[in-house]
């Protein structure tokens, strides 16, 4: 199952390339640049969408080895929370540190660029990102590293993960996406009643939606790509041709982002439907192998040794590349070319190598101690875990 983490290091990168962009390019100054340059901008601009695929890879792994444990947590809902804790905090937590000591030595001024959304930084930005409460208002959900939101949503799913799972087990699939449904709605609903009228709440990031829909979206995807217990699921798995729709549900996502920039679909709405993309993807490269056939070939790309050990520490790069890559524009580029898509171009092929590097001496100093019990883990050992214990 390495194209799991191979998944993961597209998405993480994907999103590095995303920031590269908005580093020198808006969505209003692009119509006057060449046609490839335009495409290539304009495919880039969605990195957004890459955090959908975090979150549906999430619920996918995290769903993996409760099925056969008839999806009861193996070892009761306190050892949970412990390991997700100690999955995700510490490691972010350290990279907060890294990035507010930047920003006090060398990336704490406005210089006109994308990073300016996370500077300057106050004592409230702080505490709010402790807490991890810093997306549900305007104010602090870019803050100190505006890569950072992801987490807050990441974390609530978390804690909403158990009921989920006793819904999924005590009344079944379709109740517990319902209730993912509901509950989202029903609690971005009353956070915007409950507090739009004294704060600037950031209706598009606060609370869990979409994200807790995206996040059983991948819990149903583990399901239908991986139960042997359930005839219905296993006919499901093996009639539908997942591929096709997975081609099929890509077009429409491509068409649903269209009119979202068109501003004739929100956000949302095109969250969702990538994450159904993202959630039939997971069944499409799961079928073969649990049908005793060959791994699908987007599998086997996806699982190539490279980009499998880049998804090992995806959580790392995707934590602490935003303050490097203002680093290397401000210091290293610093408008160098006249042309800002060679700026760009330079920061994308030397920067993101640069940053993948430093990025893994992160994780082995700060990721990889929270990560396993074992003394010397190998990589395998490694690649393994993160797969069944992942990060966002």
């Amino acid at each position: 199952m390495l194209y799991l983490d191979g998944l993961r290091a597209v998405a993480a990168i994907f999103v590095v390339i995303h920031h590269c962009v908005l580093q020198y390019f808006n969505d209003w100054d692009i119509n006057s640049l060449p046609h490839f340059e335009r495409l290539f901008i304009l495919f880039f601009f969605e990195g957004h969408y890459a955090v959908d695929f975090f979150i549906v890879i999430s619920g996918y792994c995290l769903m993996l080895p409760l099925i056969k444990y008839d999806y009861k947590l193996k070892n009761g809902l306190k050892d949970f929370f412990l390991r997700r804790a100690k999955r995700i905090l510490p490691t972010y937590y350290l990279a907060m540190v890294l990035s507010l000591l930047l920003i006090w030595t060398l990336v704490g001024t406005k210089t006109g660029t994308h990073w300016d959304m996370s500077v300057p930084v106050t004592l409230k930005d702080i505490l709010f990102h402790i807490f991890l409460i810093h997306d549900i208002f305007s104010s602090t959900a870019f803050k100190i590293n505006h890569a950072f939101w992801s987490i807050a949503v990441e974390g609530r799913i978390y804690v909403l993960f158990p009921i989920l799972l006793l819904l999924w087990r005590m009344a079944g699939r379709l109740i517990a996406l319902l209730f993912a449904v509901l509950f989202s709605i029903l609690a971005h609903l009353a956070l915007i009643v409950a507090l739009a009228n004294k704060f600037n709440i950031s209706t598009d990031l606060a609370g869990v939606f979409p994200y807790l829909i995206l996040f059983a979206f991948g819990m149903l995807a583990a399901d239908i790509a991986n139960s042997n217990q359930s005839i219905s699921l296993s006919k499901i798995r093996k009639t539908i041709p997942w591929g096709i729709v997975t081609s099929l549900l890509t077009i429409i996502s491509l068409v649903a982002n269209h009119l979202y920039r068109q501003e004739r679909l929100s956000l949302n709405t095109v969250d969702i439907v990538m994450g159904l993309t993202c959630a039939s993807l997971m069944i499409a490269l799961a079928k073969p192998r649990n049908e005793g056939g060959r791994s699908a070939w987007l599998a086997k790309l996806l699982g190539v040794k490279p980009l499998a050990f880049c998804g090992m520490f995806a959580y790392s790069i995707y934590l602490i590349h935003a303050p490097f890559l203002q680093l290397f524009s401000q210091y290293f580029l610093n408008h160098k070319y006249q042309d800002r898509f060679l700026n760009m171009s330079v920061l994308i092929l030397i920067g993101i190598p640069v940053i993948i590097l430093i990025s893994y001496i992160f994780f082995l100093i700060c990721e990889k101690p929270f990560l396993t019990k074992r003394r010397k883990p190998t990589v395998k050992d490694l690649e393994k875990e993160t797969i069944l214990e992942p990060a966002p």
